[in-house]
């Protein structure tokens, strides 16, 4: 007897029917090319290395475009190497590739395109983009959106003369 894991429920399956009806599931739950490379490029940074994890986000990209894994881990790399334009740029593709429902995702994009530029001092583009974050979440999750608005309440004094 096999026991499968089915979104948090256990399934009993034998040589039951359900068992032929779950095959295709399963393997459209399995993680794509583009997955398994981003995922790759994010364990490469962890590593301390940026350009392969570069190189293998530009694997993810030319796997599946569409997939915002591979943009996110490449902007996570260009970031680390000091491409802050390039870095933000791959993190708006992320961004603009989680689709609709997926806010989480969305946010993350988003925050990591701020943390980008804030970074470097760059703290109006920063600013902005903390404004976009709450605009995004400001009623679905009121932590992170006191945390962005310190960060960029933050960002605007840093970026007045003084």
């Amino acid at each position: 007897m096999e026991i499968a894991i089915l979104l948090g429920t256990f399934i009993v399956l034998g040589d039951s029917p359900a068992r032929a009806q779950l095959a295709p599931l399963q393997q459209s739950m399995a993680p794509s090319a583009a997955d398994k490379l981003a995922s790759q490029s994010a364990q490469a940074q962890g590593t301390g290395d940026h350009e392969k994890a570069l190189q293998l986000a530009n694997e993810a990209i030319r796997a599946d475009s569409k997939e915002p894994g591979g943009h996110y881990t490449r902007g996570d790399a260009l970031a680390s190497l000091h491409r802050v334009d390039d870095a933000v740029e791959a993190f708006r593709q992320a961004e603009q590739r989680f689709s609709q429902a997926d806010s989480w995702g969305k946010s993350v994009a988003i925050w990591a395109q701020a943390n980008a530029f804030m970074q470097v001092g760059r703290f109006q583009e920063a600013s902005a983009i903390f404004e976009r974050y709450v605009s995004l979440l400001g009623r679905v999750d009121k932590d992170a959106t006191m945390l962005a608005r310190k960060y960029e309440e933050y960002c605007t004094s840093a970026s007045k003369p003084h």
